[in-house]
């Protein structure tokens, strides 16, 4: 690979880099200026890990009742 072609890999590579740091910043003003969303996103996000939780204890306790018949 030439030099020309590296330095224009590098370009694009730090402009797709600068990109996608000014959107995951965008998507964090936004949360921001939106409070209620930020408590919407993070009460379905425990809830999420609570159902999880609550299934692989459900399963587990059957899986040691039916191993321990």
């Amino acid at each position: 690979m030439d030099e020309h072609a590296q330095k224009a890999s590098a370009d694009s590579l730090r402009t797709v880099a600068m990109s996608l740091k000014r959107a995951k910043l965008a998507g964090y003003v936004e949360l921001m200026n939106n409070p209620w969303r930020l408590v919407w996103l993070n009460f379905l996000a425990g809830l999420a890990r609570g159902v999880g939780i609550a299934s692989c204890r459900k399963l587990r306790s059957s899986i040691c009742l039916c191993s321990a018949m």
